[in-house]
């Protein structure tokens, strides 16, 4: 019976051992996830910037040729 209840004792501390990771996981899912979602936003965030000064570089260059023609 002593056996048994051991037994029985290191199968509870390994239950909330496991219960404990699993909480630890979910959190680092959800920390990953909120990454993921800012880093996506950084990138659109980039590549916006980087059209617009595309945009501002065509438009120098257009008013530059305009200015040269006059």
């Amino acid at each position: 019976m002593i056996d048994l209840e051991s037994k029985f004792e290191v199968l509870e501390t390994e239950v909330k051992e496991i219960n404990t990771n699993k909480e630890t996981l979910k959190k680092n899912l959800l920390d990953l996830i909120e990454l993921e979602h800012i880093l996506n936003k950084t990138q659109g965030f980039f590549q916006e910037v980087k059209r617009m000064a595309y945009c501002v570089c065509m438009y120098n260059a257009v008013v530059a040729c305009s200015v040269t023609e006059l």
